[in-house]
């Protein structure tokens, strides 16, 4: 990911090390056994396990983010195997620079090269 600004004002990580980088993501799959007493059962989840995919994401400065997607128990592997995906495209960049430019980072993240247009292109294909 390219920096966009060589200096990053205080109020926004001014004091992390220059040199710190993101270093790696730990993923779990939390589940709260909240179907056994039917809490926060309707009509629509009437056995839910409400669960959480949660995020750790590690630097080498030893700063941490920490991020949670909720859940309803199902589904909750599958996002937790993508945040675990996305592992290889943060590996690596510098905080200043994603803490400088997040929708820079964000887009880093949403427009990888390597899948760019694949599905759209599949989906072309099939039309009649």
């Amino acid at each position: 990911m390219p920096s966009v600004n060589p200096s990053l004002p205080a109020e926004h990580g001014g004091g992390l090390p220059a040199t710190a980088v993101i270093t790696g993501l730990d993923v779990r799959d939390i589940r709260f056994p909240t179907s056994r007493e039917l809490d926060g059962s309707d009509a629509m989840n009437p056995m839910p396990d409400y669960s959480a995919a949660y995020l750790t994401l590690q630097t080498s400065a030893g700063h941490r983010g920490y991020s949670l997607v909720f859940t309803i128990g199902r589904g909750t592997d599958v996002q937790a195997a993508a945040i675990k995906a996305l592992e290889p495209l943060v590996t690596g960049v510098p905080l200043a620079d994603v803490l400088r430019d997040l929708g820079g980072f964000y887009r880093h993240l949403v427009y990888d090269s390597r899948h760019d247009g694949s599905a759209r292109k599949k989906a072309w294909r099939t039309w009649p």
